[in-house]
């Protein structure tokens, strides 16, 4: 996370928070709300882990989904619909909170000429037999082009896995729209040991980014299961257990969910629309992807309201959970689902948005968050001040100072330069 102070005409330090991809990424997610940031992953975590088991084997519902529940945690379960003897046992899948993918009808390798019938009929036979929305895809042995991408994409699936092994732990595993749908994986079979398991969880940790992790036969003594890459319930479980081990670091979610969640993060902005006065506060959480219903994930989110008492936080008046940690509000919100209204009494709170730059505001409100994004993109990599002439629209009075942490305050002592 990065910090930028910004100096406004009227010489009032303001902070403006910045969603970076990773070290060597400047930008992608910009906020002109004061003391404002979005977190990378779910509640602030360090990186994101998902489990996708394919083709819905024996072990699946009789072994994986059980440990799964007992643990409190969910997986993604690609499903080949010609495989499918039992519709009930996913239904009771998807209760538990966990997400099916779509697999493909037959497991015949991919080309465009079969995607109605292997991806689309699939979807929504499982659809229809289990009530899942499907918006992610397995590619059978690892095969897809970018005709197959294409038609995924025009048929509202936010990402598919290959087979092919990871490589790149950072949060920038997907620095184009086709990357979403080339993800990679870790194979799990008898021969990944426990600290090799593990080892992939911290090399993840330290890139801050995404690990998915696949699985296929999962058997015991009672529960026969030798269709592929056979792994033993006691391995499998002690495996679930070193996982558990780092949900303080670890957000383990479904495959879907880190897509959309990473999706809409690296494209969502904070806007200020109505400053603190008369114990109300209002904000906008908006972002670039074009599709609402699809990517509507909610955010983890970050205010700073100093002394403030926050008594309610609410989305297009619906009430949102929230908490109070290091003199700043906490909450999860949907992008475009409505303005945010944060409800208290302010230290300090403003009247008719006094201590802003008015021009600074207005400009940035009237853009969407796609182009915020792309135009303090612009503005950042010509320089440390922005081009008074160009299409951000900032004053070329206005200078940028880096800080080191997430906190008004302590950017409050850097020099404005």
């Amino acid at each position: 996370m990065n910090t930028l102070l910004k100096k406004t005409k009227k010489g009032v330090v303001a902070l403006t928070s910045l969603l970076c991809l990773g070290v060597s990424q400047t930008i992608c997610a910009q906020t002109n709300l004061a003391g404002g940031s979005i977190a990378k992953w779910e509640d602030n975590k360090s990186c994101a882990v998902a489990l996708t088991f394919d083709d819905w084997t024996s072990g699946h519902p009789a072994i994986v989904v059980p440990a799964l529940k007992s643990r409190g945690i969910n997986a993604t379960f690609n499903v080949v619909t010609s495989m499918v003897y039992d519709w009930s046992s996913l239904k009771s899948a998807v209760a538990d909170g966990n997400e099916l993918g779509n697999h493909t009808s037959t497991h015949n390798s991919m080309s465009i000429s079969s995607c109605q019938t292997e991806v689309i009929d699939a979807k929504n036979l499982i659809e229809m037999n289990t009530g899942a929305s499907v918006t992610t895809l397995a590619y059978p042995y690892g095969t897809y082009d970018d005709n197959v991408i294409n038609f995924l994409k025009s048929n509202r699936f936010v990402g598919a896995r290959g087979v092919y092994g990871i490589s790149n732990f950072t949060y920038r595993f997907a620095g184009s729209d086709d990357d979403y749908y080339k993800l990679c994986t870790v194979g799990m079979d008898n021969s990944v040991s426990l600290e090799m398991f593990k080892s992939y969880i911290e090399k993840t940790i330290a890139g801050g980014g995404m690990i998915d992790y696949l699985y296929h036969s999962i058997y015991s003594e009672s529960v026969p299961d030798a269709s592929y890459a056979q792994i033993h319930q006691t391995n499998f479980e002690a495996q679930l257990d070193a996982l558990v081990s780092y949900k303080d670091k670890v957000w383990i979610t479904t495959f879907s969910n880190l897509i959309k969640y990473h999706r809409e993060a690296n494209s969502a902005v904070l806007q200020e629309i109505q400053p603190q006065q008369d114990g109300s506060w209002i904000i906008n959480l908006v972002d670039g992807l074009s599709d609402n219903d699809l990517y509507n994930y909610p955010l983890s989110v970050s205010v700073y309201v100093a002394d403030s008492e926050i008594t309610s936080v609410t989305q297009n008046g619906k009430s949102l959970a929230f908490s109070i940690s290091n003199d700043s509000i906490l909450f999860k919100a949907v992008p475009d689902a409505g303005y945010i209204t944060i409800k208290g009494v302010f230290s300090g709170a403003q009247e008719g948005g006094q201590g802003e730059d008015p021009q600074v505001s207005d400009k940035l409100i009237g853009k969407t968050a796609m182009e915020i994004t792309s135009l303090i993109r612009v503005g950042w990599n010509l320089g440390n001040s922005l081009d008074a002439n160009g299409s951000s629209g900032l004053s070329a009075e206005t200078s940028w100072v880096g800080c080191s942490k997430f906190d008004s305050k302590s950017c409050s002592k850097n020099k404005v330069v």
